[in-house]
């Protein structure tokens, strides 16, 4: 009877089964079930909430940035861009200055070529001077001190002193003569003109016939202060006038003469930018005083002649202060003297080198010259900071950024912000991403 009970139990159990109404869940239901948890869709969920954190992120620094900037708006800085060889990215380049703009922080920072971080000419002759004791200017005070000294010498006869003290006199007033070491402006050609008129006359009068009293100009064997009043009084002739001795005034006169008549031949400086020049933009961008005196530079590739022996050469701009560089040479015979050529070359080409040989450094190591230049460049715009910016490979938007430090003498790395952050920020998004796909790929098959 038990028996004859589960046998009818699971009869109708069985029944019921087969008599139930079919659920539709056939073939095509359950692909689209599958196909509707598609693992692609969680990644791309994570992506977008990752995406929004970056934007919130960097409208923080943007936030962050305008403030610092309204703080800074009356803060000065002269940004110098060293042009990478070959690319076009350059100081005038909009992607860059608004990058560098932004990542220090100084909206009105002006930008500049780096030509304008060169200034040999500017170097005090004293080897002794530290690169952060360099002045940077002649100081007006030279001019007293070099008055004062020819007020005192030339009165003094020839026999009044014997040629060994001639001689004394000669070396003192050499050395006066460097206290204005660099000729920037022409209220400092007269004071130094006088000086070497009276320098060689202690030459001639101590018989000394050997350098640096006497030097070969172009072949010729000359009293090299004399020589040098008249290549002052070749380009100015009104100096001649304040030579009152007969005598003086006609041996200056007699290398003056040589000169003009073309017996000691001129060098030639160019002042081409990578090799081409537009007259009417350089005169436009720069004021050029040579040996104090102001150059109008209007020769159609940028050209113009010098008697050999001490060429002081500044650029100056509307807003500061561009090249300084001095020559001394006897000739160049065909050769010209490339005068932006040889400042880019140094501050360029070869002012890049030694900052990418290891450009994550906090501090890199530069030439000692280089230091001196950029103390200098700070010390004739105090008040401004002053950076060091190198789009790196010519990438205007990729700028490797320093601030030079005149309390340390010292370059200091800008760290890179915005862009590094959004790179890391999308690196870290896409390796979620990716962990999230690998992951994906490990779940099991739903089961109905």
């Amino acid at each position: 009877m038990i028996a004859a009970g589960l046998i009818a139990f699971v009869g109708l159990m069985t029944s019921s089964i087969y008599a139930a109404t079919p659920v539709d869940v056939d073939a095509v239901s359950v692909e689209q079930s599958r196909s509707s948890v598609k693992p692609k869709k969680l990644g791309e969920a994570v992506q977008a909430e990752l995406e929004e954190q970056v934007e919130a992120a960097e409208a923080s620094d943007e936030a962050r940035l305008d403030a610092v900037g309204k703080m800074h708006a009356n803060k000065q800085a002269r940004v110098v861009v060293l042009q990478w060889p070959g690319r076009p990215a350059n100081y005038q380049t909009d992607a860059l200055i608004r990058d560098v703009r932004k990542r220090i922080a100084r909206p009105k920072a002006t930008f500049y070529p780096e030509v304008d971080l060169y200034q040999a000419g500017r170097r005090e002759p004293d080897k002794t001077v530290s690169p952060l004791a360099q002045r940077g200017i002649v100081p007006d005070e030279a001019i007293a001190v070099l008055e004062h000294e020819v007020s005192m010498v030339k009165d003094i006869q020839w026999g009044g002193m014997t040629p060994s003290d001639w001689g004394l006199k000669a070396d003192y007033l050499r050395k006066v003569s460097d206290q204005i070491w660099f000729l920037d402006r022409p209220e400092l050609r007269a004071p130094l003109f006088q000086l070497f008129v009276q320098l060689g006359r202690a030459v001639e009068n101590a018989n000394l016939e050997s350098p640096p009293y006497y030097s070969y100009v172009d072949g010729s064997t000359v009293n090299y202060y004399w020589y040098l009043a008249a290549s002052f009084a070749f380009r100015d002739s009104s100096l001649m006038a304040l030579i009152d001795d007969p005598d003086l005034y006609g041996s200056v006169d007699y290398y003056k003469q040589q000169l003009t008549d073309g017996e000691i031949n001129l060098l030639t400086l160019s002042f081409e930018g990578a090799g081409v020049f537009e007259p009417k933009r350089f005169a436009e961008e720069f004021q050029v005083f040579i040996n104090g005196d102001n150059t109008r530079v209007d020769h159609p590739k940028g050209l113009v002649e010098m008697p050999p022996g001490r060429v002081d050469i500044y650029l100056k701009r509307k807003d500061g202060h561009s090249i300084s560089d001095s020559i001394s040479v006897d000739k160049l015979g065909e050769k010209i003297y490339g005068v932006r050529a040889n400042a880019r070359l140094r501050m360029g080409d070869q002012f890049i080198d030694q900052l990418m040989q290891h450009p994550n450094e906090c501090s890199p190591d530069v030439d000692g010259d280089i230091i001196e230049y950029l103390s200098i460049y700070a010390k004739l715009h105090e008040g401004s900071e002053v950076y060091v910016a190198i789009p790196e490979g010519g990438d205007p938007y990729w700028n490797r950024l320093w601030r030079w430090q005149q309390r340390t003498g010292t370059l200091e790395l800008v760290h890179k912000d915005t862009r590094k952050r959004r790179f890391r920020l999308f690196g870290f998004l896409k390796g979620k991403k990716d962990a999230i796909h690998k992951q994906s790929k490990k779940l099991p098959n739903p089961t109905w």
